[in-house]
């Protein structure tokens, strides 16, 4: 979704805030998803950071954990990538409306969350 499209949309939901925060996603996340957190919330957008911890060491992660999957309860088959893709805006009420799988190694997603 180009930028002026997410911002419209942010805007029509009536976001007035964006917090940010890193949830570790376990190794044992692989089989069957966790919910992304509890709280409130009118939209989410995920992304896998490329660097480990910044960019100022400009050190990559390695290859197995630059991917993982999202989605609802149900299933989580839409795939993230670092570096190349944050996720489409999810709209929803809650943290816990979104789902998150790994792939077998702990992998650290970074999410913004507006409220």
């Amino acid at each position: 979704m180009p930028k002026i499209e997410r911002y419209a949309l942010l805007k029509q939901l009536g976001v007035t805030r964006t917090r940010f925060t890193t949830v570790i996603v376990p190794a044992t996340a692989v089989d069957k998803g966790f919910a992304l957190g509890e709280g409130k919330c009118k939209a989410v957008v995920l992304q896998i950071n490329a660097l480990v911890y910044n960019s100022a060491t400009l050190t990559s992660i390695p290859n197995s954990q630059k991917g993982l999957y999202y989605g609802d309860s149900n299933q989580q088959r839409l795939e993230l990538f670092a570096f190349l893709t944050t996720s489409e805006v999810f709209i929803c009420k809650d943290l816990s409306d979104i789902y998150i799988k790994g792939r077998g190694i702990t992998t650290e997603v970074q999410v913004l969350i507006y409220d």
